[in-house]
């Protein structure tokens, strides 16, 4: 009975207290549990690799060990975790790591020629001097990834995100860039001769002194784009976007820009000998000391643009608008 009681007591006792405080202690209980797990970086039952730093000493490793010795011994490694693991000048040919983790790993001159690494997680990796000759990254996410001077050469990168990566001297001509993400991405210097950029996003990408000799550009987004010094001769760039790009000694020769957007672009100094900007909009656009030769402006809106220093006698500017607001006339 006494055993009884007690138990009443401590029941109408702990109804006493209103229940916005109870539902208060209960939200801190709960929050101190998620921190006391949070402290545990390992799952039970799994030991902690050798070496391997606790949370907030150095950077944290947290690969698994059985799939890190998978990889080495077998090459076969499908959804492996391989968060942070050290994999630098590693032989992965023909490797298999589709939808594997390899986030914040390191794999610096590395051969993964072959290696299928479709729905792999590689953001934040770094994959310089990487040879990906041949590899297939279908669907791969290399946001913030560094791949300087790595070999891409018929990699398959369709649909990938490259956002904010470094490729500066990459090279990655003939490689399919389809519908890449690459906005921010600095491509600098990089080889891109015979690619395919169709429909990619790179808006405010840097392609400063960037090789794009015969690539497909066609209805591309490379606004606020910096292409400076590349070389741009023969590509196909229907329906392209290069408002407020920079432009500066770009060569364009007979290159297709039809339908292009220009809009506030600064192509000082550009080569547009023999360029097709067929309605091409160059509103406010810089074109001081272009060489125009042989370009065709038909119908193009040049409207405001700055043309000192530049000779459009040579141009055809059938139906154009002028910078002074006038039609161009057309030849006879």
């Amino acid at each position: 009975m006494k055993i009884k009681n007690y138990r009443h007591s401590r029941l109408n006792s702990l109804t006493m207290i209103p229940r916005y405080i109870r539902k208060s202690l209960t939200i801190v209980f709960i929050a101190l549990l998620i921190i006391l797990c949070e402290t545990v970086p390992f799952t039970v039952g799994q030991s902690i690799p050798e070496g391997a730093p606790h949370r907030g000493e150095g950077r944290e490793r947290r690969y698994n060990p059985s799939d890190f010795t998978q990889l080495q011994q077998t090459k076969n490694c499908a959804g492996c975790n391989l968060i942070g693991a050290d994999l630098s000048g590693f032989d992965l040919r023909g490797a298999n790591l589709r939808s594997s983790n390899l986030t914040g790993a390191t794999l610096r001159g590395s051969d993964l020629r072959a290696a299928d690494l479709s729905g792999a997680n590689l953001s934040n990796t770094n994959l310089e001097n990487v040879n990906f000759r041949g590899a297939e990254l279908t669907g791969s996410n290399l946001l913030n990834a560094n791949l300087r001077r790595a070999q891409l050469v018929g990699a398959n990168l369709f649909l990938i995100n490259l956002a904010g990566s470094n490729l500066e001297e990459a090279n990655l001509s003939g490689t399919n860039l389809s519908e890449v993400f690459l906005e921010q991405a600095n491509l600098r210097g990089a080889n891109l001769n015979g690619a395919s950029l169709s429909n990619t996003q790179m808006t405010g990408v840097n392609l400063a002194a960037a090789q794009l000799r015969g690539a497909d550009l066609s209805s591309a987004n490379l606004a606020q784009a910096n292409l400076s010094r590349a070389s741009l001769d023969g590509a196909q760039m229907p329906g392209v976007t290069l408002r407020n790009s920079q432009l500066m000694n770009t060569s364009f020769r007979g290159t297709n820009l039809e339908k292009a957007d220009l809009e506030n672009a600064d192509l000082r100094e550009a080569n547009l000998i023999g360029v097709n900007l067929l309605r091409g909009q160059l509103l406010n656009a810089v074109l001081i000391s272009a060489q125009t030769q042989g370009a065709d402006f038909t119908e193009a809106n040049l409207l405001r643009a700055d043309t000192t220093n530049t000779n459009l006698r040579d141009a055809n500017l059938c139906n154009a608008i002028m910078p002074d607001g006038k039609k161009g006339r057309c030849p006879e």
